[in-house]
């Protein structure tokens, strides 16, 4: 790996600029150089590499950055131009041997931005800087940031997140352990034109005394026994780590601030995993939504890891025996968030798979504060609240194959955070009737009036009901909640 890159700011701009002049950005590399899974092994890059001899300057230099192949002095010098290969040379991002130029780094196109990191041929390398990966994609969908304020990037890698949050108007510092990692942030914030403050340092040290409106975090976050690769597994055992940034998150939040981080969790032996997760959070003086993505077996979760890499052939049986000794039957993976806000305490965990659009950040912040608001304001307000159906709801009424049996009834949320629970006969009666013109109480009326029973024996059921929908997004309020 290249020991340093010693870019100037002004000159990385630049850079980033040219590329992008090229059409070197993620819509443009997706159509050229997509890389599917498995096809390195399946000697697909050289089909990916004859794509790109008639592509020009973006070839070239998808060659190059997103492929790591080498280019010939005069493709790069024209390419790359007006920078001067041997600039780029003595910043530490290419080489020339055989007369032949080679990047010393990789990068790759995410939404409007670039991002740079090290060479997947250094994957073994204890200081090894990731690239942009499907977890990093997920928890940049899930990132509430703000318009303003300060955010903290936390176990920043290349300071990816850093650069989204810096871009939408927020003041950003990034730390990460890995010193490797402050150079990969300063350099993506200037291909990105955008600035960080980039710092040193092990979990919360580097900000000791200081508040955020944001902590965002992608630790590393994989449970096994292999400490060396500092983006892979924190030194901490199991799920340690994400334990310890949950206890020391509210220290630097702001009032209303907002923690949010991808964890693993283990499924222990005569351990219930939900409430080891929930203990993470005692004493915390805010609201938290732990939402599960997937859930896999030991031996499956190592071998997903190990698979495809000679390099670590050898340490599977390590990894098995690391899971027996703290029984472990099988690992979960997660997003955290976190919010202060003292007049509630609420504590949700989604126990199946969520399917999200990209991004839902917006419905995240819309379940905070609607369970702020309803906490704060208490039942009477509920049930004077005037309530419509959030976006693209829609109740799914099935005919029965069977005589005699059941209509099924179907509540789906498409957008957001999706949701297709299914519900009875009541309860899509009741979201039906909320149509912005009605309260909650009004609907109770109408309802316990056709059913000749009294008021009061709805008011209970329909009260959660409301509530329920109104954390999922499938009603909301008919005049937006207001985050605290």
């Amino acid at each position: 790996m290249p020991s340093a890159l010693e870019i100037e700011s002004v000159a990385a701009r630049s850079l980033g600029a040219t590329l992008r002049s090229h059409g070197f950005d993620a819509e443009h590399l997706d159509e050229l150089v997509e890389v599917p899974r498995g096809t390195r092994a399946a000697g697909g890059i050289a089909l990916l590499a004859h794509r790109c001899e008639g592509a020009g300057a973006l070839g070239t230099l998808a060659r190059l950055f997103a492929l790591s192949l080498p280019v010939s002095v005069d493709a790069a010098t024209a390419a790359l131009h007006p920078h001067a290969v041997g600039d780029l040379v003595a910043a530490g991002l290419l080489e020339v041997r055989d007369a032949q130029v080679y990047a010393t780094i990789q990068i790759q196109g995410f939404g409007p931005y670039l991002f740079a990191s090290d060479r997947a041929a250094w994957y073994g390398e204890p200081e090894f800087v990731l690239q942009f990966t499907r977890s990093a994609h997920r928890i940049a969908s899930a990132a509430m940031f703000p318009s303003s304020g300060r955010v903290l990037d936390l176990c920043c890698g290349a300071g990816m997140l850093g650069v989204i949050a810096a871009d939408l108007g927020a003041q950003v510092v990034a730390t990460d352990l890995n010193p490797r990692t402050t150079m990969f942030t300063r350099l993506n914030a200037a291909l990105n034109g955008v600035s960080i403050d980039a710092r040193i340092g092990d979990g919360f040290a580097a900000v000791e005394g200081e508040r955020f409106d944001l902590i965002v975090a992608n630790p590393p976050f994989i449970i096994s026994p292999d400490t060396n690769r500092m983006f892979l597994t924190a030194r901490q055992p199991v799920d340690g780590f994400c334990r310890s940034i949950a206890a020391a998150a509210e220290a630097h939040l702001t009032e209303s601030g907002v923690c949010q981080f991808l964890a693993p969790w283990p499924v222990v032996e005569d351990e219930d995993p939900e409430e080891r997760v929930r203990a993470w959070f005692n004493g915390f003086d805010g609201d938290v939504w732990v939402m599960e993505h997937e859930r896999m077996d030991a031996l499956q979760y190592a071998a997903s890891f190990l698979d495809g890499r000679p390099e670590h052939q050898d340490d599977f049986g390590e990894w098995i025996a690391y899971y027996r000794a703290h029984r472990i039957e099988a690992i979960v993976h997660g997003l955290v968030t976190m919010q202060r806000s003292s007049p509630t305490r609420v504590r949700a965990y989604t126990t199946e798979p969520v399917e999200h659009d990209t991004p839902f950040r917006d419905h995240l912040a819309s379940v905070f504060a609607a369970r702020r608001r309803v906490a704060v304001e208490g039942r009477d307000w509920l049930l004077d609240a005037v309530l419509v159906p959030g976006e693209a709801v829609s109740v799914v009424y099935e005919a029965p194959l069977t005589p005699g049996a059941r209509e099924r009834i179907e509540v789906r949320k498409g957008s957001g955070i999706h949701y297709r629970v299914e519900s009875d006969p009541a309860v899509a009666e009741f979201l039906g009737a909320c149509d912005g013109q009605r309260s909650l109480r009004d609907i109770a009326t109408l309802m316990a009036d056709s059913r000749r029973v009294p008021v009061e024996s709805m008011l209970d059921g329909l009260v959660a009901v409301a509530e329920e929908s109104l954390y999922t997004g499938v009603l909301r309020a008919a005049q937006p909640f207001r985050a605290s």
